[in-house]
């Protein structure tokens, strides 16, 4: 009997009564150890696994339900047995509630002793089977919900076919067009790349750039083929002039009836706006345009300027398209994607200077860029110059080939490097290039959290306390008790409590009136909020990230997204400061755990204007929100929490609670755009579509907040020293 089931602590100051229960359990085949005070047992547990506690108590009192409390807390899978003298008088409600699991006199009879130790371990036992039941029962759905995802993604790779064949057939009307919405897709993608977006976005941007000018099939041929020169469009009547300007919204109707593409309208719709919103059909201004209609709009100008021209041609009207950009950047285009669009550009050049050669379809492989068009035997576009082969692609071009529906030969470039910056180099201010530093990896990150034990382990009185919160037989006194012991968190407490956050018309000074003022709820959420800020406020700042304006940020959004939740009418709103507060906490994890290369974090971020959790990525292998969800886990934070600081930035990938998550989204983004305080971040994240729907506001809406927004930020400057 070596197992841990089998091993009981026994508890006793008395020589003669704890070697008596030693001797009658031993010889009942169980392992005995023997402490004399809770404090050494609660040592002892610390290193040694044990089935049961047999715990003695003579006078009960607060010390004692501790003792049990903290067992039960920090060793779930312990049993505890009290034995008790006969003058003892007991409480077992109370006890009961701390954990308690059968009572028992001091000196009961060897054979009642045994089996009901038996009984209680048995118990026990079967409740760890039903946890590991439902553990796989979760392993399993996790299973499960991987081969979803990879069904889904099949089924997304063959609805891009679908589309791409599509908009093949468009070459039969009109060779222009149908070629042009391929490398517009080619270009989009590019540019897509090298922001910081899901998969899931830059997918859909790709599919909005092959469908965007779909609204132009009603177009007569004699219009449409004078939209072939972009600089000719001034030439239309305007009665031609209003028909072209329609086909946005026609595209938008038309794929919108369509559910898998019902996220790409907005795109389609807005590709023709201005940055300084004199474009059409709405007139949206700067970043109210979507991001995808953004990058749409620098990559659609670049085809028709230099592909709307003779192949002879091509190398002035690219000439002519950089200067155009030059001057119109700012004005019909957003600086950032044109910044992103330039990059892409010298990657083509380093391209068509490099070397070509012709290999066959058979010996592609996934990363080679073709260096010339792939066509059909008819003309039709099937992959753009320039696209990096993907394994769905090799397939595409190998059902073409079986069909003889393939001129032979396929020219790409000798240097397989694909269109995106390598992340394996980086730039120094003098321009001198070095080797980037390995990758650490997400592993590498869980584990460090793990071995770490002053980070994954929050203090006993958070977790007495959210024990009691969570008891609806907890009174206000049981509370009161365990937050006093703590005199800095219940200082904390109360300066929030006393912020402009709830604006009581009265001074609250002792936590005893806080608690029914607040109730259970907001205090646990309080509790919850200190408790991590004060684990996490210790830290050296270093010149590139500055710890106070991070506070500053990160209070910035917990008001703003409390703001965002009243101002939509959520009356039940107890978790939207606490997520606000905690939803970039992972990257004080990378801050306090990996020091250098947080540091190398920030020098890429800022020389290289590169997205932060790109460059996240490309360090640590996941962002700052897969870090921090996973830190939060571990710290049983309640899953509502950990949900939204996973998905703050990806709303539309939540499947707890949308309206949380949406709001911080939107609390993150306006605290960037006021610039209060400092994330790291040097661009301002993108707003999602999904968000503003799910909370049924948009960027005009969120203009009212402000002032409310300025005044709690003003009246809660005291609440930054949490962060101290």
């Amino acid at each position: 009997m070596n197992s841990p089931a089998c091993k009981i602590l026994i508890v006793n100051n008395e020589d003669e009564i704890r070697d008596r229960l030693a001797g009658i359990l031993n010889q009942s085949g169980f392992s005995t150890y023997i402490t004399d005070t809770g404090e050494s047992a609660q040592k002892y547990l610390d290193k040694e696994p044990v089935g049961l506690v047999l715990y003695t108590i003579n006078v009960e009192n607060e010390n004692e339900k501790e003792f049990i409390r903290e067992i039960k807390v920090s060793n779930p899978e312990v049993a505890v047995i009290v034995l008790a003298k006969p003058e003892t008088r007991l409480n077992s409600i109370s006890l009961v509630q701390v954990g308690v699991d059968s009572f028992l006199p001091v000196n009961v009879d060897r054979n009642f002793l045994v089996s009901n130790i038996t009984a209680v371990l048995e118990k026990h036992q079967i409740t760890v089977g039903e946890h590991d039941i439902i553990k796989n029962l979760e392993r399993s759905l996790e299973n499960r919900t991987l081969e979803f995802d990879l069904c889904k993604k099949m089924r997304e790779q063959n609805f891009s076919e679908t589309i791409k064949a599509f908009v093949g057939l468009l070459d039969t009307r009109d060779r222009f067009l149908g070629s042009h919405l391929k490398r517009v897709a080619t270009f989009s993608k590019a540019i897509s790349e090298r922001y910081d977006l899901k998969d899931r976005v830059k997918h859909e941007i790709e599919i909005a750039a092959l469908l965007h000018d779909i609204g132009k099939i009603g177009i007569p041929d004699i219009i449409l083929q004078k939209t072939q020169d972009y600089f000719a469009l001034s030439r239309l009547t305007n009665k031609e002039r209003d028909i072209v300007r329609k086909h946005p919204i026609i595209g938008q109707e038309a794929v919108e009836m369509i559910d898998v593409l019902k996220h790409i309208g907005i795109y389609i719709r807005h590709h023709h706006e201005h940055f300084d919103g004199s474009g059409y059909p709405d007139g949206l201004k700067g970043f109210y345009i979507p991001l995808g209609s953004r990058i749409l709009r620098v990559a659609d100008a670049y085809d028709r300027i230099v592909f709307g021209v003779e192949k002879v041609k091509q190398m002035s009207a690219r000439e002519l398209f950089l200067k155009h950009l030059k001057k119109y950047t700012g004005y019909l285009y957003d600086p950032e994607v044109v910044k992103y669009f330039l990059s892409f550009l010298k990657e083509m050049q380093k391209k068509e200077s490099a070397r070509e050669k012709r290999t066959s379809v058979d010996n592609l492989t996934p990363g080679m860029v073709l260096s010339r068009d792939v066509l059909t035997r008819g003309g039709v576009l099937l992959i753009s110059q320039f696209e990096t082969i993907n394994e769905n692609e090799i397939k595409r071009l190998k059902r073409f080939q079986r069909a003889n529906l393939l001129i032979d030969g396929i020219t790409i470039y000798e240097s397989p490097k694909f269109l995106i910056p390598s992340p394996k180099r980086s730039v120094k201010k003098d321009g001198a290039e070095e080797e980037h530093h390995e990758e650490i990896g997400f592993d590498k990150v869980c584990k460090k959290i793990d071995d770490t034990k002053d980070l994954h382990t929050l203090p006993k009185v958070y977790h007495l306390a959210l024990s009691l919160l969570s008891d609806p037989k907890s009174t206000r006194d049981d509370i009161v008790s365990v937050l006093k012991r703590d005199q800095v968190i219940t200082t904390k407490i109360l300066r929030i409590v006393n912020s402009s956050l709830f604006g009581f018309s009265r001074t609250i000074t002792t936590i005893d009136d806080a608690i029914p003022l607040l109730g259970f709820n907001e205090i646990r959420n309080i509790v919850t909020s200190v408790s991590i800020l004060k684990l996490m406020g210790d830290g050296t700042n270093h010149d590139i990230f500055d710890r106070q304006a991070f506070w500053k940020h990160s209070i910035g959004c917990a008001i703003v997204t409390k703001i965002v939740a009243k101002y939509i009418g959520i009356s039940k709103n107890e978790e939207y400061f606490t997520a606000g507060l905690l939803h970039d906490i992972g990257k004080l994890v990378l801050d306090q755990l990996f020091p250098d290369e947080f540091r190398k974090l920030i020098n890429l971020v800022n020389s290289q204007s590169i997205h932060y959790r790109k460059a996240e990525r490309e360090i640590f292998g996941q962002p700052h929100q897969e870090i921090g969800a996973y830190l939060l886990t571990k710290w049983n934070i309640p899953g509502i929490i950990v949900d939204a600081v996973r998905f703050h930035h990806s709303p539309v990938d939540s499947a707890v609670d949308p309206f949380l998550v949406s709001a911080v989204h939107v609390g993150d983004i306006i605290t960037h755009m006021l610039a209060i305080g400092d994330s790291g971040e040097r661009n301002v994240p993108k707003l999602e579509d999904y968000a503003e729907r799910q909370l049924g506001i948009g960027l005009v809406d969120l203009d009212q907040l402000v002032p409310d927004i300025d005044e709690q930020l003003q009246e809660s400057e005291d609440l930054l020293v949490l962060g101290d």
